[in-house]
């Protein structure tokens, strides 16, 4: 298994044999967007991105029962207030409101700090993005992770690593979303901070036993060296992050850089997939997966 009983990463992770397809089979021709899932509504949506030239374009496309990918489309879909890549983005359900997010990145021309929030709608569209009411990040950053998750009844954002203007960061931000779902203020006080600079690594989170873990897998160091290190923090009471540890934590089976990590939930079962990324000297398709088992 992927993760165990206590939220390490243990075991040998096997590929599953589906392969990462062409950007251009699914309609979003050479785009580099963040993909964005809401599991409510069964609705992806690739946001932003470089073509070659950065992207403010916001594409959504439905999912069926078979999990088959449909046609994409920028119909009613509100664009990027200015574009952006390297950023990362989030939706979450607060009371019977989803909203999407997206944090940092870059123009084409500077690292950014700023975090957007947009509603999505009924017929899950994007709405409007605006700045108003959320909590921007304390530093420009691009190539950064993210993550959400629920700490009892508070959910949380945590940013970790990136970029500023070329420099590799280690620092880790956490802020509470209130019961609107506006981000608060980014601290990095009382955070276990990353135990090196990273950059283009995965960020994810999920809960185990009750337990909320934080997990950083992956990405370039400050030499420019693509890892395959996979770190974990526990989050306490307060949603405070940890001291990062590659204790118990297997590492990847090749070293990645702007990989993703999903954790998603398939009956009672968690599995976490880490899908393709750059793998030292070229792109992977290659897809792992990894089982949260408490049986173990």
């Amino acid at each position: 298994d992927f993760l165990d009983v206590d939220g390490a990463v243990s075991g040998t992770i096997t590929a599953t044999g589906g392969a990462i397809g062409v950007a251009a089979e699914s309609g979003v021709a050479g785009t580099d967007g963040v993909l964005t899932y809401t599991q409510l509504n069964k609705t992806i949506y690739a946001i932003g991105g470089s073509t070659g030239t950065v992207q403010s374009t916001v594409y959504k496309s439905s999912i069926n029962a078979t999990g088959d990918i449909g046609t994409w489309s920028t119909a009613s879909q509100s664009a990027l207030l200015a574009a952006r890549y390297n950023h990362t983005s989030h939706s979450l359900l607060v009371g019977f409101d989803t909203y999407v997010y997206v944090l940092g990145g870059n123009d084409g021309s500077a690292d950014k700090s700023t975090v957007w929030r947009a509603l999505i709608d009924n017929a899950s569209n994007v709405g409007i993005f605006t700045t108003t009411n959320q909590g921007q990040l304390p530093q420009i950053l691009s190539d950064h992770g993210s993550t959400i998750i629920a700490v009892g009844s508070t959910n949380y954002i945590y940013v970790a690593g990136g970029k500023n203007s070329g420099t590799p960061q280690s620092t880790v931000y956490k802020a509470a979303l209130d019961s609107s779902g506006n981000i608060g203020t980014f601290t990095a006080s009382g955070q276990g901070q990353l135990p090196i600079a990273l950059y283009g690594m995965s960020m994810y989170s999920a809960t185990v036993d009750g337990t909320g873990y934080i997990y950083v897998s992956g990405g370039q160091n400050s030499a420019g060296t693509t890892i395959n290190t996979v770190y974990r923090a526990t989050l306490d009471s307060s949603g405070n992050v940890g001291a990062w540890s590659t204790v118990a934590q297997t590492t990847l089976p090749q070293a990645l850089y702007q990989h993703s990590t999903k954790v998603i939930t398939t009956g009672s079962t968690q599995y976490a997939y880490v899908l393709g990324g750059f793998g030292g000297s070229a792109d992977t398709a290659n897809v792992y997966r990894g089982q949260l088992d408490p049986a173990d």
